[in-house]
């Protein structure tokens, strides 16, 4: 009884939905009953496969830029010195922020036209201003956005499994005769292996299952799809062509490679544990 408004939530809010979106996926309006022809179109389909190729791109993008940035930033912030504290609620702000917030932000300070970035470089003498958000650019810029994102997350975690290693592993290699790069390789590294692990997965299923907002906001996911991932196309089959029946099909998929990475993570955490 005392799970069960959790259950209900869950129910109306998740299963219901998911039950729905998966009905649709398996019925087209032009053939009766039962179909795999959403998916067997979606075998054929440039679109998908151009979206699928940049989900991927942009996501290892993303997930590796994270990853790396809160390293460097938790090893930054895994000291004892004044203000450490003051240091830290800084770098935690970007995640805090709300995500239309933070398109909307980056999107004006990277204008090609208008933007802080482009009167700074004008200002220094730099007439010549690429845009940003060009087809041969626009991806490594919404990456960057999402990197700056995200990586907070990333930096908690990893300051917090810095901070379960034991000090004595330090001290050890110390006496032995370790550097900081030789501390860093061989105590630092293994003990943030399922720290890294738990991240990597994470980010791996919110950039590729659920990264929306900074893409819709910033490029729409243009110019000429150049930033039209797996989510973004789901949104534009159902809600700008009409198809929601392909877009159900679309969206499943995505959930099934998600499905497939969570049970690959969970394989491999056994095999170390």
């Amino acid at each position: 009884m005392f799970l069960l408004p959790t259950v209900l939530a869950m129910t109306l809010l998740f299963l219901w939905p998911l039950w729905q979106a998966g009905g649709l996926s398996f019925t087209r309006r032009d053939v009766a009953g039962f179909t795999l022809a959403n998916y067997t179109d979606l075998l054929t389909d440039p679109q998908f496969h151009r979206s699928a190729f940049i989900s991927i791109q942009y996501t290892i993008a993303v997930v590796a830029g994270s990853i790396a940035a809160g390293m460097g930033t938790a090893l930054l912030l895994n000291r004892s010195v004044r203000g450490i504290a003051v240091l830290r609620s800084l770098f935690i702000m970007p995640w805090a922020m709300p995500f239309v917030a933070t398109a909307l932000i980056w999107r004006w300070m990277l204008d090609s036209q208008y933007g802080v970035l482009t009167y700074a470089l004008t200002f220094f003498g730099i007439d010549q201003v690429a845009n940003p958000f060009s087809s041969g650019s626009a991806l490594v810029t919404v990456s960057v956005i999402e990197i700056w994102k995200t990586f907070p997350l990333a930096a908690i975690m990893m300051l917090a499994g810095m901070q379960a290693i034991q000090k004595e592993l330090y001290e050890s290699a110390a006496i032995d005769g370790a550097g900081p790069l030789r501390r860093f390789r061989h105590v630092t590294l293994p003990g943030l292996r399922h720290t890294t692990s738990a991240v990597t997965l994470l980010l791996t299923l919110w950039i590729f299952g659920r990264a929306f907002i900074v893409i819709f906001l910033t490029t729409g996911g243009g110019p000429g799809g150049a930033t039209e991932t797996l989510v973004l196309l789901t949104y534009l089959k159902g809600f700008n062509q009409f198809d929601l029946h392909g877009a159900a099909a679309v969206g499943m998929v995505t959930l099934a490679v998600s499905i497939l990475l969570t049970i690959i993570y969970r394989k491999v955490a056994k095999d170390d544990a």
